[in-house]
């Protein structure tokens, strides 16, 4: 019997190196796979853990961030719209704030007009009351303080000159007189007729105003001038209510400047062209900071002889034109009064400017 034998050795070695390297095969497979599946991991995550930073960012109220987009991929495509969700949400918060800064303004302005209606209807309740108050007055006081001033005036036409009596009788009728203008003046702030409006030319009115009061302003030794813009529009205001405003501002400052002075008046139109302005400035000691915002109240003067009511009634003047007037002190010396009326259409037909 013949029998054929292998040696079992070296088969065992094979099996054994191909064991071996099989597994050496499968473990740098599983490690590449590994890798790769970090790298996809890290791919994915990283981009969604920026969007989760942006995102509590944003929650913070951070609207100004963007995430970086890598790719044109499902990644990508997230991350743009993250982005777009982002400046939509940061143009909405624009938007609400401008809306609420217009809703704010207008609240602003519709409080503003509110109070000047509520301080018009007082004023306008005021006037009511100081209408009757007044008409009442004139009628009480106005026949005695004339019978005074004639018996003083009387009296003092038969006191010889070196009579001591007659110092006396003088001041009695200059005070009688001041008490007179008091009460006319009274009338006038309290009255509040209908302003009769046609259209006027400002210029004009300035112009005859100045040459009415051109002789008592050179006694006192005060220049009077005037720059007038040509080329204003006629405005729909009451003649001679406005010469009354024009007549009070001069003789103002003419008092205010007892040892001569200027003043000039001039017209132009407002910075922003919806107004006609009329300034009067004067070279005078100006208005105590304290005192501006009193300047236009009735009966309120520094002044001995005065009665208060001058300003007071150039300012209810101007308002009932729909003007405003107020009252500052030049950028060197001096008082300046600026007039404001709104620019209104002129209207055609038979009426003409009258000056």
């Amino acid at each position: 019997m013949l029998s054929i034998g292998l040696l079992e050795r070296p088969f065992l070695a094979l099996r054994n190196r191909v064991i071996a390297q099989n597994a050496a095969w499968a473990a740098a497979t599983a490690a590449v796979l590994l890798i790769l599946l970090s790298l996809m991991a890290t791919r994915l995550t990283r981009p969604l853990g920026d969007m989760a930073a942006a995102a509590s960012r944003i929650a913070r109220g951070d609207l100004n961030l963007q995430v970086p987009v890598g790719g044109r991929d499902e990644i990508g495509e997230l991350g743009e719209a993250f982005n777009r969700m982002t400046a939509e949400l940061r143009k909405a918060k624009e938007n609400l704030l401008q809306w609420t800064w217009t809703l704010e303004s207008r609240v602003a302005d519709r409080t503003h007009a509110l109070r000047n209606i509520q301080e018009s209807m007082a004023r306008s309740e005021k006037m009511a009351s100081l209408g009757q108050l007044a008409a009442g007055i004139a009628h009480e006081i106005n026949n005695p303080l004339t019978t005074i001033l004639i018996n003083a005036h009387l009296l003092l036409e038969k006191a010889r000159p070196d009579d001591p009596a007659a110092a006396a009788l003088r001041l009695i009728a200059e005070e009688t007189e001041r008490c007179g203008r008091i009460v006319k003046g009274l009338l006038e702030y309290s009255r509040r007729t209908p302003p009769e409006k046609s259209a006027l030319d400002v210029n004009a009115v300035v112009e005859r105003t100045i040459g009415l009061l051109s002789g008592q302003a050179w006694a006192r030794n005060v220049r009077l001038s005037h720059h007038l813009d040509r080329t204003l529009p006629p405005l729909f205001l009451d003649r001679a209510k406005i010469q009354q405003v024009f007549w009070n501002l001069i003789l103002n400052a003419c008092e205010a400047m007892p040892s001569g002075g200027t003043i000039d008046v001039s017209s132009r139109r407002s910075a922003d062209g919806r107004s006609i302005e009329v300034v009067f400035a004067d070279s005078g000691p100006g208005i105590p900071e304290e005192n501006l915002d009193r300047i236009f109240d009735p009966f309120f003067t520094t002044k001995s002889s005065g009665t208060g009511l001058g300003l007071a009634v150039a300012a209810s003047l101007v308002e009932q034109h729909g003007g405003t007037i107020s009252a500052r002190n030049g950028a060197g010396r001096g008082a300046v009064f600026t007039i404001q009326w709104p620019l209104a259409e002129t209207e055609t037909g038979d009426r003409g400017i009258g000056p």
